[in-house]
């Protein structure tokens, strides 16, 4: 099936004037928007994408360029067929931002593209390779409110400002799609108004309920949700929209890497429902979360951080490299922690296992059941046919 790259061989040559914006132009700029473009364009206030690949590979090799282990080598091949399509290469990029904050546990990305058509796409960074970024997307679960939600909105209400005559789109992948959701639910109602479509990608919803804030119910149906079937990430959480579930070349999840989403002309191929096992991970998640307190919760995520950068990796690429010495750190680190620490992360597993296992068991009486049922429903349909022929 085809993907985003092959969108761009078959419909880059078509403008914006010709083929309006669609759900697959929105996918690609939040994916160009993992790319840190700050650097190259830090003299420059607004450049064509096209200058901006032409910079990014003088300062970066084309041909090894990787955000890490856990992003598709296909995003050196995006750039370029973007920057040198008809559709985006005259697409103009705008107030990149990248913060990376270890002390404050901050990893915040944005830029913004201006449209030929005169729209604004304002596209968030999603979670990349960093530990720190993976602690902090875990933290919404976690915290109502963290320093990146404020940095969103700020940096939305800067666009809407700099942008005030234009209508815009604003979205993201993963994190960045929660980002969106959150920072057009906190603009003022005559921003509001001017925003087209939220794009959510595969983003974790929000801790808590927003049905009925009048601030959500304002852009409430403005909001696209999508999930691959076999979603994981924009399962967490609570949503108050309704989703559109994608097919994807993906095993696990890897299906929430936007490059194995499955794409027809202008759109993305559309199924029924997620699979069994999304839903039943998206159960177990829940009733984990719901059965910690807060504080059970903070130590565990405080806990797995400490963990995790016990070898002094930044990245998941890096633990990935060197697995048997980070073992033995992780163990290590386990161990110097206190009694009480320790018996927090231990019950926060075994109750995720112990979830997990109850779900599974009940599925299983169901399925049971309904094989009993089937059983019984065939013999009485065989006895009433034996009796017509009699």
């Amino acid at each position: 099936m085809a993907n985003i790259l092959d969108y761009l061989v078959w419909r880059g040559d078509l403008s914006f004037k010709n083929a309006p914006f669609n759900e697959v132009d929105n996918l690609i700029l939040t994916q160009l928007a993992f790319m840190n473009f700050d650097e190259i364009m830090e003299n420059d206030r607004v450049l064509p994408l096209r200058e901006v690949e032409k910079r990014f590979f003088q300062k970066y090799d084309k041909a090894t360029f990787r955000l890490g282990i856990y992003f598709p080598a296909g995003m050196a091949e995006l750039l370029s067929l973007c920057a040198k399509s008809c559709r985006f290469g005259d697409v103009l990029v705008t107030m990149p931002i990248n913060l990376i904050d270890r002390d404050k546990k901050i990893q915040f990305g944005a830029m913004t593209f201006l449209l030929p058509d005169r729209t604004v796409y304002c596209a968030y960074r999603g979670t990349d390779d960093r530990l720190l970024s993976w602690y902090e997307s875990l933290s919404l679960g976690v915290y109502d409110e963290l320093p990146i939600h404020t940095l969103a909105k700020e940096y939305f209400d800067t666009v809407m400002k700099t942008y005030r005559f234009r209508k815009c789109y604003v979205g993201g992948h993963s994190k960045g799609g929660h980002l969106a959701m959150y920072a057009a639910m906190k603009a003022n109602p005559r921003a509001q108004k001017r925003i087209r479509k939220i794009y959510n990608n595969d983003g974790p919803g929000f801790r808590y309920d927003v049905s009925g804030d009048p601030a959500f119910l304002n852009i409430q149906a403005k909001i696209v949700r999508v999930t691959p079937s076999m979603s994981i990430v924009g399962a967490m959480l609570k949503h108050h929209t309704d989703e559109e579930i994608l097919s994807s070349d993906g095993e696990g999840v890897f299906q929430h890497d936007a490059f194995n989403w499955h794409v027809s002309g202008t759109a993305f191929v559309r199924l029924d429902k997620r699979t069994e096992e999304s839903y039943r991970l998206e159960k177990s998640v829940n009733a984990w979360l719901g059965k910690m307190s807060d504080t059970d919760k903070e130590r565990f995520l405080d806990a797995m951080y400490t963990l995790l950068t016990a070898s002094g990796a930044e990245t998941l690429s890096e633990i990935s490299e060197d697995k048997l010495g980070s073992a033995y750190q992780f163990g290590k680190t386990l161990l110097s922690f206190d009694k009480e620490t320790r018996e927090v992360v231990s019950r926060a597993v075994m109750v995720l296992l112990k979830e997990r296992r109850l779900i599974l068991k009940k599925e299983k009486e169901v399925s049971k059941q309904m094989k009993k049922q089937k059983k019984t429903s065939d013999e009485e349909s065989v006895s009433s046919s034996d009796e017509g022929t009699v």
